[in-house]
This record gives structure tokens, sequence and C-alpha cells, in this order.
């Protein structure tokens, strides 16, 4: 009993750390480039973010309705675009549920972090449609991550980020126009893909719900059916590394972008301190 307990609890921590963690992870690093950026670019931030929400705000609201339609909650009101220039906030979606229904609690996970997943699914489809080849390189990167071994994984992450840097910084996309759409539209998404402190806590309380219901699962299977246990934690990790696998093209994109940021800010920065020492 005692060793099924342990191996129910080490399945679920692998299977946190490989779906939730990945997921998790790619959003923070995300929404600590947006807030670098913001900060870096400072009053204009709010203009820039009012101009890419025509594309990705729809995107980000709309991701969080369809996850409240799949988990059965009630859509109260939904705005996909504020079109007052003066509100800061761009687009919300309320919705209700029922607190007793097991699957609406778990729904909460899903809805808080559905922009992140939804964001890089479309950042990934504007790729493929509008630059192909970039997109096999860049999804051949994501099949080498999704075969190497857990204790390998971190190890790989480098090493795919620098694939990903060469297939779309490579030459010949500065001369290609559907190039340039692409990179605007990726931005523009991922700029949006950031969640809120009500997204993090609701999708919290919808993670605890989930991580019962597989700790449960994983104590049944781990007692009666150890190789089902397996494969069920294998399933999940390679499900994970595929989401990472798209994931990884937004967060780059990101970082490209705080990059830009923080290089606009610094010669600001010399431009003043050059002129306040020639005066």
């Amino acid at each position: 009993m005692v060793s099924a307990l342990l191996n129910a609890f080490a399945a679920l921590f692998v299977q946190i750390i490989f779906t939730a963690g990945v997921i998790g992870g790619f959003g923070m690093f995300i929404s600590l480039c947006n807030r670098c950026f913001y900060d870096c670019i400072g009053k204009s931030a709010f203009f820039i973010v009012r101009i890419t929400g025509i594309i990705g705000t729809p995107i980000h609201e709309l991701s969080h309705a369809l996850m409240c339609l799949i988990f059965g909650h009630r859509i109260v009101e939904i705005k996909i675009y504020n079109t007052k220039m003066r509100s800061r906030t761009l687009g919300y979606v309320e919705h209700t549920y029922n607190r007793k229904n097991l699957y609406n609690q778990m729904g909460n996970f899903f809805i808080g972090i559905a922009p992140i997943i939804v964001g890089g699914l479309f950042v990934t489809l504007f790729v493929g449609i509008l630059t192909p080849g970039m997109y096999n390189r860049l999804i051949a990167e994501g099949v080498n991550i999704m075969n190497v071994s857990l204790k390998n994984f971190i190890f790989e992450i480098p090493k795919s980020i620098i694939g990903i840097l060469a297939a779309i910084f490579a030459p010949h996309n500065f001369v290609n126009w559907r190039w340039w759409i692409c990179v605007i539209f990726a931005v523009a998404i991922a700029i949006h893909m950031e969640i809120s402190s009500s997204d993090i806590k609701g999708g919290l309380k919808g993670l605890a719900v989930i991580s019962i219901v597989l700790l449960a699962l994983n104590l049944v299977l781990a007692s009666l059916f150890p190789k089902a246990l397996n494969a069920v934690t294998s399933a999940l990790v390679t499900a994970g590394l595929y989401v990472s696998t798209f994931l990884m093209i937004p967060a780059v994109f990101s970082g490209i972008l705080l990059l830009v940021s923080g290089l606009v800010a610094l010669f600001k920065a010399l431009g003043k301190s050059i002129a306040n020492s020639g005066e």
C-alpha cells in the first residue's frame, strides 16, 4: 500500500510538471517579457497594446469563452474588444458555474490558461499559412524536443530555442513580405497572451481539483494496474511536450520584443546622457 501511494504521488508530480508546469512556465515567461516591454516603452505602451489588441484581444477573450462552453460554464457577458479608447479594459468574459459540479470546477484551469494555449495555436497557424518553410523547421525542432528523454529535456530546450531563432531570422525571410505579416500577427497575439490575476486564481482552483482527481486515479492504477499508470503518465508527458512545441514560438517572439524594447530604452538613456553632458 505504501509503495502504491509513493508511486501515485511520484506519477502525479511528473504529470503536473509536464502539463500544467510546462504551460505555466511559458505563460510566466511571456507575461514577464510583456511586463518588461511595457516598462521599457513607457507611455507609448498603452497605444501599442491598443493597436495590437485589435488582433490579440479577440483571440484572448474568445479563447476564454470557448473553454467556458466546453466545460459547461454559463457566459453572462462578453466583450471581445473595447472600442472606448480611454478604457484600460480591452475585453472580458464574465461567467458562472455550478460549484458542486466537478467537471465545471476542473474547467476553471483550462479557462484560465486558455489564452496561452489558443494564442500559441493561432501563432503556429499563422506561421504555417504564411511561411510554410519556416513552419516546417519549427515543427522539426518541436519533434526533436518530444523525442528526448525526460532527464535531457531541460538541456535540449536551449538548443531548440537556437534552432527556432535560426529558422525565424534566416536571411531570406527579411525579403519575404509574408514573413513580415507573420511577425506582426505573432507579436500582436503574444502581447495579449498574458493572463490576469483573476485568471490565475481561477486556474489554480481548477488545478487543485484536477490534481485530486488525478491522485485518486493514480492510486487505483498504482494498486491494480501499474503498467496502466505508466501509460497514463507517459501520455500526459507527451501531451505536455506537444503543447510546448507551439508555445515556444510565441515565447521566442515575446523574448525578441523584450530585447528590442530594451535596446530602444538603452539608446534613449544614452541619448539623454549625451545631451545632458553636452550642456
